[in-house]
């Protein structure tokens, strides 16, 4: 197990191999993402947010991921893409209900995870891609449509987090066309 500390998505605080810290080459998550995954294709990779660590259920976070082809992550404070993207994509993945699992594609930075391998699927297509949230987002988009299983998932802090959060957007209408553009 793997898991990717980071601040606001940007930069990585630090990266734990079970309780050791791994020292890392770059503060960048994006690069830092895909050099765990090439480095540690058998592991799970996981990614939380600093400030909400203290609350990740790491005994939970096994029975999320069943098998390897599973993304799983939960919004407590940050969803990447602003709701407006329910005009443009009108299928059921995109109004995710938060207190129970559920079938989505669009990912959070606060926390998550997938296997290395399964993430090494996708890095000729979105290798180049610096925005931590719009990668996740895009990895989640392409592979549920080819067989990965992406959830939003509450287990990451369910039986630890007692303060209620509601997800605020990151990318603002210019991310939104991006993504849309792309996608």
């Amino acid at each position: 197990m793997i898991i990717l500390i980071h601040q606001n998505a940007q930069q990585v605080v630090k990266v734990l191999k079970g309780e050791t810290e791994i020292k890392i080459s770059d503060t960048l998550c994006t690069k830092n993402f895909w050099e765990l995954a090439e480095k540690y294709p058998d592991e799970m990779i996981y990614w939380c947010e600093e400030e909400f660590f203290q609350y990740l259920d790491l005994e939970a976070i096994h029975e999320i991921f069943p098998h390897d082809l599973i993304m799983a992550s939960y919004a407590l404070k940050h969803s990447c893409l602003p709701e407006h993207i329910g005009y443009i994509d009108q299928n059921p993945y995109i109004n995710v209900n938060l207190k129970v699992r559920y079938g989505t594609w669009r990912m959070s930075t606060d926390a998550g995870g997938i296997k290395g391998k399964t993430l090494l699927k996708f890095r000729d297509n979105f290798g180049q891609i610096k925005d931590f949230g719009f990668l996740l987002n895009s990895v989640a988009k392409l592979g549920q449509h080819n067989g990965l299983f992406c959830y939003s998932d509450p287990h990451f802090f369910q039986a630890k987090l007692k303060k209620k959060y509601t997800p605020e957007p990151v990318a603002g209408i210019p991310g939104l066309f991006s993504f849309v553009y792309m996608h």
